[in-house]
């Protein structure tokens, strides 16, 4: 500050621009406080300056919270490009390498549909990381709102159980679901985000939970203080590799993973938690993690839900997909 402010460096830059600005610090009662300094030449007097200070505090500390955002968003970035570009190669890869080998055994029916069937599942995977990249974007841009629609829990969500179930039988994980203490099941409720924050929480404890281990999701009603409002709990239990404590800090960052799929050899884009945060978010519910490297960990998702008042005047929506069903497009 005072090698900015010497003399000759004033005359020196008001000289050369007509005007010159210093910023400095002070600090006040432990706080910092930002003030600028504002030379300007005098034309009316040769050597001479005139300089007034204003405070800039609220300006300065504006300037650096922006900076610091387009900082975190360089990390970002950047740790987005670190973990992708291995995740995606790989599914690639992989497609590449088994299109060719179907290609050379075309003559071969049974080893060109084994090569074209893991193919297709590469394909899927990567698929999948390009929709968590743009479910982040859209969410982000504000462009996604809830469709709420009057369901009934009791019927919906076997499908999810299902597809989840079998998610853990191939890695020989054992599954459980609970459903108790539900007495509103009519509510109106974006089904589909719901399950997605489920198959999220879920589909990541059964990915890190070793051959052998249990993953228990446990669904309740809880007293609500909101009136016309049930309040539904969500408990998701792992017996896998736990997190540790400075991990779970970050835990539903962007782009984060406590390990990168290399090191590993789980793959995915580090969006899934963080896109499962802002759905939660969005149906005004929380989500809270206990977890230890080792033991496993427990997510706790609570949502409210708006209750049918008269639930058997209102048509129930049914969410269902099978792959098995057909669509005749005959005389289209």
């Amino acid at each position: 500050f005072c090698i900015a402010t010497e003399p000759a460096k004033v005359l020196e830059m008001v000289d050369k621009e007509h005007m010159y600005f210093v910023n400095f610090r002070l600090q006040i009662n432990d706080e910092d406080i930002y003030y600028q300094i504002k030379f300007v030449k005098d034309e009316n007097f040769k050597n001479h300056v005139i300089a007034g200070f204003h405070n800039v505090d609220a300006e300065t500390k504006r300037e650096m919270a922006n900076l610091e955002k387009a900082e975190l968003a360089n990390k970002a970035k950047s740790a987005f490009l670190f973990n992708m570009s291995h995740d995606i190669r790989t599914p690639l890869n992989a497609m590449i390498g088994f299109t060719d080998m179907a290609v050379k055994n075309i003559d071969n029916k049974a080893k060109a549909l084994d090569c074209l069937s893991k193919s297709k599942l590469s394909s899927e995977h990567l698929l999948s990381l390009i929709n968590d990249v743009l479910d982040m974007s859209r969410i982000e841009s504000g462009k996604v709102e809830l469709d709420l629609n009057p369901v009934n829990l009791d019927e919906n969500g076997d499908d999810v159980v299902s597809m989840l179930t079998s998610l853990a039988e191939k890695k020989n994980v054992r599954f459980e679901f609970v459903r108790h203490d539900v007495k509103n099941r009519y509510v109106y409720v974006d089904f589909l985000r719901m399950n997605q924050v489920i198959i999220n929480v879920v589909s990541n404890a059964v990915k890190y939970t070793p051959s052998g281990g249990s993953v228990l999701v446990d669904i309740s009603e809880i007293p609500s203080d909101r009136e016309g409002y049930g309040m539904y709990q969500f408990i998701i239990q792992d017996t896998g590799i736990g997190m540790s404590p400075e991990y779970l800090q970050h835990l539903f960052d962007e782009f984060s993973r406590e390990r990168t799929s290399t090191v590993s050899k789980q793959q995915g884009t580090g969006l899934g938690l963080a896109i499962t945060k802002r759905i939660v978010d969005m149906m005004e519910g929380s989500i809270d993690v206990e977890s230890k490297v080792g033991e496993g960990s427990k997510f706790t998702i609570r949502i409210p839900l708006r209750i049918q008042e008269n639930p058997e005047t209102v048509e129930q929506v049914r969410f269902v997909h099978s792959e098995r069903e057909s669509i005749s497009f005959e005389g289209f």
